[in-house]
């Protein structure tokens, strides 16, 4: 299999199973734009994990899921910055050892759950040897029962965009899988190939059918064999015969940069000089500049050429700013060099951030604002801080009749969203928004999204409640 790739919608699944099937054991890294994630596996298992996301530190997880109360969360952060221990290691000190196994178990799916919501990125893998007596804790998880459970949290508009595909395939019988319980209805089906449509019938309600034949398909149970809908008929590309040669050679370069790491673009090792990059970009200028290749007849040529360079340009214009270029190097160590910031700062963050939630609860939105944003300024790679500091925002725009505030609030909250939509603390706030503006149908989706990502939210069941009786009435 290839060891890294672009993340397109709905692949992660596929990736996850196929290292499962492999047994494979190594590091599986992902990206999306300043969101980091690694996967420690073992023979196929997830044991371990790691995030820069701040939701999915082991004490907000635990939080979340009511494995520990705010006072010792707050407990827990003191004695991180006073002793400088992580999470775990201050839990412990806080007689927490029996919860953190299930808390490290809730952990990896709240982060797998995120990952199966990304629709771009980039993953790679390290096949290494995975000791579990070198992390602070190992809790292996199933990959099926983590597939389901992400599959389960999967956005509907998924399933909605790609829903004729799913009804109209033809499938057959795949492996078999003690995992995986079939139900009773779809059993007959197994015999022959079927549609989708057939598998969804059998079901007997859609919204379930078009999860668990994507589900059966990931898993392996059933098999794609053939593809009907015409939407996924690709345009073929048009290249003159006597372009045909400068085409594929242009389309091999597109395949490789389009994957690689800004430092493999430009063909430079990471300890490389300003000048050392800037030579090796103007020699790819002169051999890839659009200029080039506008003598070619075939556009898909001059196409293919504007979007090589841009990759080449993107490249270089983060590598030779030395600003930028510390801030993608994420490549540190041995492994994957994967880095998630100074701890120091994320932990002073998180601390400005708490304060920042004491003043809001207290109505003092205007110092909870500077904290906010302080907590946002040492770390930006965090989502639920963009959030909360927009909300916040917003909240004084419209109290003071500042339209320019109350816009900048709303464009926040939402970028945080896109950045992290498996939060429910961010799904609430975006719920929050369109309750102010007004917004009925999309308040009651965002609550509804906020509890089906945490069942215990009480505010959104409060909330939903409400706006559900008022509906009867």
């Amino acid at each position: 299999m290839e060891n890294k790739g672009e993340i397109r919608e709905g692949e992660i699944p596929f990736l996850l199973m196929d290292l499962n099937r492999k047994g494979w054991t190594g590091i599986l890294f992902l990206e999306k734009e300043k969101i980091k994630k690694e996967f420690y596996i073992k023979n196929g298992m997830i044991g371990y994990s790691r995030s820069n996301l701040l939701s999915e530190t082991l004490g907000r997880v635990m939080l979340s899921y009511g494995l520990i109360k705010a006072a010792e969360h707050q407990k827990a952060l003191e004695i991180m910055e006073k002793k400088k221990i992580k999470w775990g290691e201050a839990l412990i000190e806080l007689g927490y050892r029996e919860d953190i196994s299930n808390a490290l178990r809730a952990q990896i799916e709240v982060r797998v759950k995120d990952i199966f919501q990304w629709k771009d990125g980039r993953w790679e893998i390290f096949a290494k040897e995975v000791v579990e007596n070198r992390f602070p804790f190992w809790s292996e998880i199933d990959m099926v029962y983590l597939i389901s459970k992400g599959i389960s949290a999967m956005d509907e508009a998924f399933f909605m965009r790609n829903r004729e595909n799913f009804l109209n395939s033809i499938y057959r019988v795949g492996v078999k899988d003690g995992r995986v319980r079939i139900p009773p209805s779809v059993e007959n089906l197994f015999n022959g190939e079927f549609t989708g449509k057939d598998f969804i019938n059998a079901i007997g309600d859609e919204n379930k059918g078009l999860r668990a034949l994507y589900f059966f398909e990931v898993v392996g149970v059933i098999k794609k064999v053939k593809m009907v809908s015409k939407s996924e008929k690709k345009e073929d590309v048009h290249v003159l015969p006597e372009d045909k040669e400068i085409y594929n050679k242009l389309l091999e370069k597109f395949n490789f940069l389009k994957t690689a790491s800004f430092f493999e673009r430009l063909g430079v090792e990471r300890e490389a000089s300003i000048n050392e990059i800037k030579e090796k970009y103007y020699a790819l200028a002169r051999e890839f500049h659009p200029d080039r290749f506008h003598s070619y007849k075939s556009e898909a040529v001059r196409d293919l050429a504007d979007r090589i360079f841009t990759l080449i340009n993107d490249a270089y214009n983060t590598l030779s700013d030395p600003q930028k270029r510390e801030e993608y190097s994420s490549f540190a160590d041995e492994s994957t060099n994967f880095t998630f910031g100074k701890k120091e700062d994320i932990v002073t963050a998180e601390t400005q951030f708490q304060k920042a939630e004491i003043l809001e609860k207290r109505g003092d939105l205007k110092s909870a604002l500077e904290f906010y944003r302080w907590a946002y300024k040492l770390n930006p790679k965090e989502p639920v801080y963009m959030a909360k500091m927009g909300w916040t925002a917003y909240r004084i725009g419209k109290r003071e009749k500042n339209l320019d505030m109350v816009r900048e609030g709303m464009k926040d909250v939402f970028k945080a969203y896109s950045l992290s939509p498996q939060n429910d603390t961010i799904a609430y706030l975006v719920a929050s928004i369109y309750r102010a503006e007004g917004d009925h149908k999309k308040t009651i989706e965002f609550l509804e999204k906020t509890l089906n990502l945490n069942p215990l939210h009480e505010q959104a069941k409060r909330e939903l409640n409400i706006l559900k009786r008022k509906e009867k009435v």
